[in-house]
């Protein structure tokens, strides 16, 4: 067991990433462990320490001091464990980690519908191509970079990289092996689900909040979302959510995202890591494109997919198209807020069993998967490298 266990990650560590990445399952069961934090080399900005440091944080401002320390003995023989797919922003810490032969492992979990559209591919990327010449150009770039570099051997091939569900990453194609677990809410909602508690008192309808306009994934990958006014998407949010509330006689809850510090909607009761448990007895589910949808699968609940003026203008391609597709997938419609004036217009239908038993082993889990927890399955694969 002398080998460390280096989690390599864009998010910012909390107690609910230590989770999330089994990270204390690890140490319970021996493992040293460090969590460097490289948001800063990402998002090309000041460290945003943690509020909490739980005594294995490392924080890493510049790609030289990434370099120097994958030359210290202490790391020369670590495996490197990231939720960062290789792509061509990041292939620098790929080209680094296999310069030093250093073993890596992935997550290429968390995927949502890409495309169920009948227009053929082509078509979709002049369409792109047309609305963001740019963007588009960059990406299509981008989309060589990484296979270029596999190609002369620049970056090596994974260890492992764990998927759930059917749908598989790229980056599973370079690995050595892949192997099957449970998207993390599969997990939780295990769970959750033998509880006997509810924490919310009366009927009610949970929206499922994504910090949308202050995510830090904003400050990384250009998903529109700052050129957003939070008072008017907030403005927008409290309106439908007031007329939703007005006509099913229940009322709307929040389930904070977790990166959130202070998301207000009006005087609305708004609870914080608790989001299984919400989604598990309301009545049905309010969201834009979060990953928190696997709750609403899971516990076959009913879903009122939402968007703003705003965001399909300025996140046309990326937020709202998601959207579009998870809705298309599970064959519901969406709601554009601002076009909502009376409480008829929002119609809470059953959901289809069929679309949702799809989406959860296309997605959340697999057959191999499902009677296990995604921590015993990470730790005994990452033991046999250990």
């Amino acid at each position: 067991m002398a080998r460390k266990i280096i989690y390599l990650s864009w998010v910012k560590w909390t107690q609910h990433t230590a989770e999330f990445f089994f990270i204390d399952y690890c140490i319970e069961h021996g493992a040293l462990v460090e969590y460097w934090d490289i948001v800063a080399l990402m998002a090309d900005q000041d460290i945003e320490k943690s509020e909490i440091d739980p005594g294995y944080l490392r924080y890493i401002s510049t790609l030289e001091e990434f370099d120097k320390l994958l030359q210290q003995p202490q790391y020369q023989n670590a495996i490197f464990v990231t939720d960062i797919a290789c792509s061509a922003r990041s292939s620098k810490f790929f080209r680094l980690l296999s310069k030093y032969n250093c073993k890596m492992i992935s997550f290429g979990w968390g995927r949502m519908p890409t495309s169920v559209s009948s227009t053929p591919f082509w078509r979709r990327a002049i369409r792109r191509f047309l609305v963001e010449p740019i963007n588009s150009m960059s990406l299509a770039i981008g989309l060589l970079v990484v296979p270029a570099y596999r190609a002369i051997k620049a970056i090596s091939r994974f260890e492992i990289v764990f998927t759930a569900g059917e749908v598989t990453p790229l980056d599973s194609v370079y690995a050595k092996k892949v192997v099957s677990l449970n998207w993390r809410d599969f997990d939780c909602y295990k769970k959750v689900k033998l509880l006997n508690n509810k924490i919310v008192k009366g009927r009610y309808a949970v929206f499922l909040d994504q910090n949308f306009c202050h995510h830090p994934d904003a400050r990384i990958s250009n998903y529109g979302q700052s050129a957003l006014n939070e008072n008017l998407y907030k403005q927008s949010l409290n309106r439908f959510f007031s007329l939703t509330e007005e006509a099913y006689g229940i009322k709307v809850v929040i389930a904070a995202h977790p990166t959130s510090s202070n998301e207000k909607f009006e005087q609305r009761e708004v609870y914080r890591m608790a989001t299984a448990d919400l989604v598990k007895n309301a009545e049905f589910v309010i969201m834009h494109s979060s990953t928190a949808l696997s709750f609403a699968i899971l516990n076959l609940k009913p879903i009122l997919f939402i968007y703003t003026d705003e965001i399909k203008e300025f996140c046309k391609l990326t937020i709202f198209s998601q959207i579009e597709r998870i809705a298309l997938f599970l064959g519901e419609d969406i709601y554009n807020v601002n076009q909502i004036t009376n409480g008829s217009q929002i119609i809470v239908g059953s959901p289809c069993i069929e679309n949702y038993e799809s989406y959860k082993y296309t997605y959340l889990t697999s057959r191999e998967s499902e009677e296990f927890f995604s921590a015993e399955i990470f730790w005994r694969e990452l033991s046999t490298l250990l």
